[in-house]
């Protein structure tokens, strides 16, 4: 089986813990877990956890990661959650499956655009509206459009921006039942190695990972109480994946030759990794969830970098 360390290179200082993504129930029930924290070495005793979540808000909700994301929350007895996503058909189709499947009562369909903020700020009025709180934010939504290079930076960046900012300073602060509530952002492996064929979408995901260093700084969280975290998942069978556009010439003969290459992991694996992040996670942290496994990672500031050269100015 290849992977994407066949084609890409790797950033050389990780701490990482891995995890398995099995069966384990950890959403609005009792789980035992032991982690490693990526902050020292060594595994803390396994504890007792409970993680309850009233309701979250999961924008690009109604296909791929999102979709899966919800499904997840669902099953292990989350109260409600509320899918803002553009494509109206499919969301209802969604809507509809989801309320037959878990109740009426725990679900919304909001259409909206990421890119539209009063829109995205529809969505969290609604939420407010039929469930009176909000715990959680994902921000899932991407595009893999190099042709369209404008369309990728406003959904993969403007829409991450415009969901955190939201939740951060006016949603989450106010309306939580989570002592921390949290914010999930959707990054990717190609926002820590890039790959040479997806150069937007490559700066997007690093973009994401930048907001997440910015606001998970103690400045930010002592004054919302809301953490910030950020997901990497390596390629996953998602009509993210199936839809993407490169550069015609050299960039889609290089996407030609590489991305079959990639092992690509099934949504329900990022799903059930999430739940168990959300029971121990630290704002700021990035997890890593590849090849079915998961892991979280510490990224170096510039003072931990290897030197390769200096010059005297």
């Amino acid at each position: 089986m290849s992977t994407y360390k066949d084609v890409l290179p790797r950033l050389p200082r990780f701490i990482t813990t891995d995890f398995s993504s099995s069966e384990d129930n950890l959403c609005g029930c009792e789980a035992v877990l032991a982690a490693n924290d990526g902050r020292g070495p060594g595994l803390r005793k396994a504890r007792r956890i409970t993680f309850k979540v009233r309701s979250i808000l999961n924008e690009g909700g109604v296909s791929g990661l999102g979709l899966s994301i919800a499904k997840e929350f669902l099953k292990n007895g989350l109260r409600g959650v509320t899918l803002m996503d553009i494509n109206e058909e499919n969301g209802h189709d969604v809507d509809t499956s989801l309320k037959n499947e878990y109740g009426p009562e725990k679900v919304i369909f909001f259409k909206g655009n990421v890119t539209n903020s009063s829109e995205f700020e529809g969505a969290f009025k609604k939420t407010i509206e039929v469930f009176n709180n909000i715990d959680i934010v994902v921000n899932s939504a991407g595009v893999a459009d190099e042709v369209d290079a404008k369309k990728s930076i406003d959904i993969n960046l403007g829409g991450v921006l415009t969901g955190t900012y939201l939740a951060m300073d006016n949603y989450l602060p106010k309306y939580k039942t989570m002592q921390h509530p949290v914010i999930v952002n959707i990054s990717s492996i190609f926002g820590l190695d890039g790959i040479a064929c997806f150069i937007v979408y490559t700066a997007t995901k690093h973009a994401v990972l930048g907001i997440g260093k910015c606001l998970s700084t103690k400045e930010h969280f002592q004054a919302t109480g809301a953490k910030i975290i950020t997901i990497c998942p390596g390629v996953t069978e998602t009509p993210l994946v199936s839809t993407c556009k490169a550069l015609p010439g050299r960039y889609d003969d290089i996407a030609q030759e590489i991305v079959p290459k990639f092992y690509a992991q099934q949504p329900h694996v990022v799903s059930r990794a999430l739940v168990k992040i959300l029971n121990i996670c630290e704002t700021g942290d990035v997890w890593i969830i590849e090849d079915d496994k998961c892991k979280q990672v510490e990224i170096p500031d510039r003072f931990s970098m290897k030197v390769l050269k200096t010059l005297d100015v």
